[in-house]
């Protein structure tokens, strides 16, 4: 499946429905969110990670699986995704998932905590848009 330039980041034109995502993001050689049926570049939204947000970022997985341990619950890195609407597909930095543990896929099921470690590039976007799809997400 193609896209071609212009829409959305650049990215394409033609919408994708989340399983069309999740086989089209297996052959990229970077992470893209799915918003509004749109694939945009994770890295476009945050101007690349600095080693300090990949320093929060690893702190907040090491206290969340010291304080997880023993717990069906655990932390996981924005390989998992989760989805926040029949059309987007968000990859926060740490999700805690407390589902059962399924190794052939993309998303989180029952995720109960989000964290998105902000940058001044994607400040406004985590605190208001990305915020509001989180709060109506059902497990969360």
């Amino acid at each position: 499946m193609g896209l071609h330039g212009g829409g959305h980041g650049g990215c394409g034109t033609r919408r994708m429905t989340p399983e069309e995502f999740f086989r089209w993001q297996e052959g990229q050689d970077e992470p893209f969110e799915l918003v509004d049926g749109v694939p945009i570049p994770k890295h476009r939204m945050m101007t690349g990670a600095s080693v300090q947000h990949d320093r929060v970022t690893v702190n907040i997985i090491i206290a969340l699986g010291n304080q997880l341990r023993g717990s069906r619950c655990r932390p996981t890195t924005d390989d998992v995704s989760l989805r926040t609407s029949i059309t987007t597909i968000r990859r926060p930095d740490v999700t805690v998932e407390c589902g059962e543990m399924v190794y052939d896929t993309h998303e989180a099921r029952e995720p109960r905590l989000v964290v998105e470690v902000a940058s001044p590039s994607t400040t406004t976007v985590d605190r208001t848009v990305k915020l509001e799809e989180y709060k109506r997400h059902p497990s969360l």
